[in-house]
């Protein structure tokens, strides 16, 4: 959401372990305790683009409409939205609010709220990175590039109840934007008041069903249940979302009872999961709609060059890096996940050493005493540098690719990792040559995942832009046609990876998580959408 992804989650190096709250220590069936391993950057759901801060908006929140995990595919259904019709030419929906929905303070929800929401989502001012998310709406674009006012975006409060919305032409995803946190309603009148400050938990106000009561940053945020949730309400009294950054460390805390739930299992912990007979009866797996990948960033020397691209493309061999991080994952060469309509597993470049070479040499370099240098004036090719975020799985996938390179190509890159928020600054700043990235499903379309790489996108952090491709994925978007949605998918995206090769696809995920047996009510998806709002704990006398 989902964001740009704290995928496989993101994750600061521990010199003490400092783990306020999570001692080992009885708690009752009313308590959930789980690690959402590190800070969330912001609960401003406007604002948030990564999969810590979606996992707290989605248990505070809602939106017009939830996912339905248990319809034929994935569809949505009513949330906020009690129902809604569209327009015989799909650009007019109309949504009808539930009228028994409050906020924590007492106040009703409006569909003005909503009209406030999406306005100040593309408004330039707010910088939002999913800005380009409600694209689709009439003038939505214009507004966010500064042309027109908020004003004239494409939304209406044609009743307190009552919220419409004019598409600029149709959409065939637009049904599942009203289910992730950028799209959710505001209340304009708090956030007017407090500024930057209106999440802290003294002045936040929500009406999803848990409530932010608590959170010591680095160390834990804590949610209570909201009584007054118009919903079912939480079986659950209170959920600690604990910040542990280390995944081993958190493993360890769930073996001895003071965690409920954990999120990341480390490369080198699953095998050892999975044979160990406490620990296997708590490992979940599923599918996942996330994949994961190196950006280029093409306005810097050697990646400005297209065929240098190419060549750091064939140089790699997916299956060992997935033989080293121990996962049963999907090598992928093209971007639309496995599983999603439009995944094309012939397109993209192959891993290929000795066309790599040969890729090098057409960017005009030669190998001289085991270097690249230009075949022009033996300029040397320019050190590289490789960004990610601390985390032990990146590093060990950065380490792997590092190795591959020298082998396969003849070229070193330096490793440089930052911790997850200094990392997102350096991506939106100063994009370094070669950085890691996951891109996580908002909702289960392929526009989701090809939408990222539009030239206006504020998540594409590789500076590539073209128009041709920009026109194939709006057109494919319009498309109601399956078969044809697929074919202009397809030719997008030998544009993107075998023409322009603007960054690497690596693998599509699998999710593996670990869940006390005496936890109920959570529905596996393929998106990972934390919500705990059904899960129920009965301890007892079960040994945790």
């Amino acid at each position: 959401m989902r964001k740009i992804v704290s995928l496989l989650l993101i994750l600061l190096p521990l010199t003490s372990i400092a783990l306020t709250g999570c001692t080992r220590k009885k708690f009752g069936d009313d308590t959930f305790v789980i690690n959402v391993s590190t800070e969330p950057p912001t609960l401003d759901w406007n604002k948030s683009e990564d999969t810590t801060s979606s996992l707290c908006i989605n248990n505070l929140m809602d939106g017009l409409v939830s996912f339905d995990w248990e319809s034929n595919g994935i569809g949505v259904k009513p949330a906020l939205a009690e129902s809604w019709t569209i327009s015989p030419d799909s650009t007019v929906y109309t949504f009808k609010l539930r009228k028994d929905v409050k906020w924590t303070d007492g106040k009703p929800l409006t569909a003005q709220q909503f009209v406030d929401s999406w306005a100040r989502l593309v408004d330039p001012k707010t910088a939002s990175p999913y800005a380009y998310f409600i694209f689709s709406v009439k003038n939505a674009q214009a507004i966010n590039s500064g042309k027109l006012s908020t004003s004239e975006l494409g939304v209406k409060a044609l009743d307190d109840s009552t919220f419409q919305v004019t598409l600029e032409k149709p959409a065939s995803y637009f049904p599942f934007i009203g289910t992730h946190p950028p799209t959710f309603p505001i209340r304009k009148d708090i956030i007017d008041k407090y500024g930057e400050s209106w999440t802290d938990p003294k002045n936040i106000t929500t009406l999803g069903p848990f409530k932010l009561s608590e959170w010591v940053h680095e160390k834990k945020i804590v949610f209570e249940r909201n009584d007054d949730y118009w919903g079912e309400k939480p079986k659950i009294k209170t959920m600690i979302g604990q910040m542990i950054t280390e995944a081993s460390t958190a493993i360890s805390l769930f073996e001895t009872g003071a965690l409920d739930f954990t999120q990341e299992i480390p490369a080198l912990d699953l095998e050892r999961v999975r044979k160990d007979p406490k620990l296997k009866q708590s490992l979940r797996e599923g599918p996942f709609f996330a994949n994961y990948y190196y950006g280029f960033n093409t306005k810097k020397p050697p990646f400005d060059n297209i065929n240098v691209r190419k060549a750091f493309s064939a140089a790699i061999n997916r299956q060992e890096l997935l033989n080293v991080i121990r996962r049963d994952y999907y090598p992928i060469t093209s971007w639309i996940p496995i599983g999603m309509m439009g995944y094309q597993p012939d397109i993209g470049i192959k891993f290929d050493p000795e066309k790599a070479k040969q890729y090098m040499k057409d960017a005009g370099y030669v190998q001289k005493n085991g270097k690249w240098v230009k075949a022009a004036d033996g300029t040397p090719l320019p050190t590289i540098g490789i960004g990610f975020n601390t985390n032990e799985m990146h590093s060990i996938v950065a380490e792997n690719l590092q190795n591959q390179w020298r082998k396969n190509l003849g070229v070193e890159p330096e490793l440089r990792n930052e911790e997850w928020k200094v990392y997102l600054k350096t991506l939106k700043n100063d994009t370094p040559q070669l950085y890691r990235l996951g891109w996580v499903a908002d909702y289960p379309d392929p526009d989701n995942f090809m939408a990222l790489w539009y030239s206006w996108s504020e998540q594409n952090n590789t500076g590539w832009k073209n128009p041709e491709f920009d026109k194939l994925v709006q057109k494919a978007a319009a498309e109601m046609d399956k078969d044809v949605r697929k074919a202009l998918y397809d030719k997008a995206q030998r544009i993107m990876l075998e023409d322009d090769v603007p960054f690497i696809p690596l693998f599509t995920n699998k999710q593996y998580f670990l869940l006390k047996p005496y936890i109920s009510g959570y529905t596996i998806n393929p998106m990972q959408q934390w919500r705990f709002s059904e899960v129920a704990v009965e301890r007892g006398n079960k040994k945790n």
